[in-house]
């Protein structure tokens, strides 16, 4: 099902109002929200590019500690648990 949503940019502190097209929970597209009065009814290429940075192969979705020269997986209660036993 395609819906479109407003939200608003969360990179800068300008935070521009965005029109966000979605279908299945996957971005179409991305565009300025032009009657967001709290914004310039506009964005720039950050709040454009915002769709490719969610579906990039390479994003991070758990946690990785790195052992050596390479990363393992880790789960999040790891994760918290070795952050924590570093700490003073």
């Amino acid at each position: 099902m395609r819906e479109t949503v407003y939200t608003y940019c969360q990179i800068c502190e300008q935070a521009c109002g965005l029109q966000i097209t979605r279908e299945h929970n996957r971005i179409l597209n991305i565009a300025p929200d032009q009657n967001n009065p709290n914004s310039w009814r506009d964005f720039c290429i950050k709040g454009a590019s915002a769709g490719a940075v969610v579906a990039h192969p390479n994003q991070i979705l758990r946690p990785l500690q790195r052992v050596g020269e390479r990363y393992v997986e880790r789960s999040y209660a790891e994760a918290v648990t070795a952050i924590g036993s570093q700490l003073r």
